[in-house]
């Protein structure tokens, strides 16, 4: 396989395979860790005691998935703390949120719609409680989130985005360096990867 991918790409080729290879799995990679470090936090906060908050902004948003279909977001920011001077902002998607299909139109849904979205989610938003860290007051989440074990959800999907980041970067390491012939030239895989790409972008030109 690494054979056939060395012989069927050319010097300028590979090397943008391997850039867009790189900067995919550094994307994914990247979003897996966040992910992962707020499943942590959820996970975590079970622990951590309920603080009185105050909502100050509830703004819905109309969203459209990749197979076109239109779903509802919420990003909303809370006070809380001693004296109310702590802030906590979130942006998520209600599970109990209408969603409408991609032949909709979403100027129509949002001018139809936002008045219900606002009443029905951001009244009860008003009494939603907030849990934070008595060691890192600065860490909080939704009390909700954390009750309906949301952590197992955002720690597994950052579990397998940092999966394929990895695969997705050694993959582009592969189609770099991969050579049937071993060059003594090249006594580490690091120094190879460096000489590769100097090699690779001269020919470019």
């Amino acid at each position: 396989m690494f054979t056939f991918v060395r012989k069927s790409l050319h010097a300028s080729s590979r090397l943008v395979v391997f850039l867009m290879l790189m900067f995919l799995g550094l994307l994914s990679f990247g979003g897996g860790c966040s992910g992962f470090f707020n499943g942590a936090l959820l996970l975590q906060a079970r622990n951590w005691p309920i603080t009185e908050a105050r909502l100050e902004r509830c703004d819905p948003s109309l969203s459209q998935r990749k197979n076109g279909e239109y779903y509802w977001r919420l990003y909303a920011t809370w006070k809380y703390g001693d004296g109310m001077k702590r802030g906590y902002s979130d942006l998520w998607s209600p599970n109990d949120a209408p969603t409408y299909p991609a032949s909709s139109d979403s100027a129509v849904v949002d001018a139809h719609d936002r008045s219900a979205i606002i009443a029905r989610y951001c009244s009860s938003l008003a009494l939603t409680q907030l849990r934070a860290s008595p060691t890192h007051p600065s860490w909080a989440v939704r009390n909700d989130a954390v009750e309906r074990g949301e952590w197992k959800r955002e720690l597994s999907m950052g579990i397998a985005a940092i999966f394929l980041g990895l695969f997705l970067m050694s993959f582009s390491l592969l189609v770099l360096l991969v050579d049937e012939r071993k060059d003594p030239r090249y006594p580490n895989t690091i120094k190879r990867c460096f000489l590769k790409v100097r090699e690779l972008v001269v020919k470019a030109r």
